[in-house]
């Protein structure tokens, strides 16, 4: 009986084994085909990625006026050549680094304050692009009354220093003079103020030519101060916590005392309702 049963055990015990190499066998045969055909996928789309029908071969640069249509396009191809992961070709209409390129062309062309890249069809790719347009010029931290020492940038309508400026005789531009946001030694790329504080003296500067007062730059001062020259003569002197309403207010009241502004050396604003002016 003893015999028996061990024989009974042995033959239970090698027909699970049967069963699990005929188990292993299979998962096998199925992981090898499932291997071969990712692989065969894999080397299809690898083919297919550099389907001549499908590969970006014409760029066009649209919108740009100052800014090279060459170079904008070198930049392209510099970002879409090469492979993804050694098989799948950068430059195809359905794989092309599209965020990569904006992104490069924005943080490279500074003049350059939108980009758009899209497909014309499956083998041509347009980039197009809005230029910024100067507004003013910042022409460094500290003002300088001698032409010659000074050396402007273009600046936007939002206060973003983009290029720089060759020299303009006469009012050309406003100026800006003061440190921008970065301090940095190359302004191109930095802002000049905080956007919401330059256009708040942008509309404060605006105003004062509605009442009749034309102005030529703007320089920042220590402690928040601003000092605003006048076409003919002086600089109206204010500060930048202020209320501007209530200064515009003031300095229309003002006007009839600035008969003789034009030998003016400043009028003063930062003292509440009380308004100091000096003649030269």
């Amino acid at each position: 009986a003893e015999v028996y049963m061990k024989s009974r055990r042995d033959i239970l015990k090698s027909s699970r084994h049967k069963k699990l190499l005929e188990k292993r066998k299979v998962f096998a045969i199925w992981g090898s085909l499932i291997l071969a055909s990712f692989f065969v996928l894999v080397g299809v789309l690898s083919w297919f990625s550099g389907n001549e029908k499908v590969v970006i071969a014409e760029i066009e640069a649209r919108g740009n006026s100052v800014v090279s249509g060459e170079e904008i396009v070198s930049m392209v191809r510099e970002e879409m050549a090469g492979k993804y992961l050694w098989l799948f070709r950068k430059d195809n209409s359905f794989l092309y680094p599209r965020e990569m390129i904006k992104e490069r062309i924005l943080s490279e062309q500074k003049r350059i304050s939108e980009a758009d890249v899209y497909l014309n069809n499956l083998a041509s790719l347009v980039v197009s692009v809005t230029e910024r347009k100067p507004a003013y010029l910042w022409c460094g931290p500290e003002y300088s009354e001698e032409e010659n020492k000074k050396s402007c940038f273009f600046m936007d309508r939002d206060g973003y220093i983009f290029a720089s400026a060759p020299y303009f005789s006469g009012d050309v531009f406003f100026e800006w003079y003061g440190p921008t946001e970065e301090k940095s030694e190359n302004p191109i790329g930095d802002r000049f103020l905080p956007y919401t504080e330059f256009k708040k003296l942008v509309s404060f500067r605006e105003a004062i030519s509605a009442l009749g007062l034309k102005t030529t730059h703007l320089t920042t001062r220590a402690d928040g101060d601003y000092a605003l020259a006048l076409k003919d003569s002086g600089s109206i002197l204010f500060n930048s916590d202020q209320e501007f309403d209530a200064l515009l207010g003031n300095l229309d009241s003002a006007i009839g005392a600035l008969a003789k502004y034009k030998e003016l050396e400043y009028i003063d604003l930062r003292f509440g309702n009380k308004i100091f002016y000096r003649y030269k």
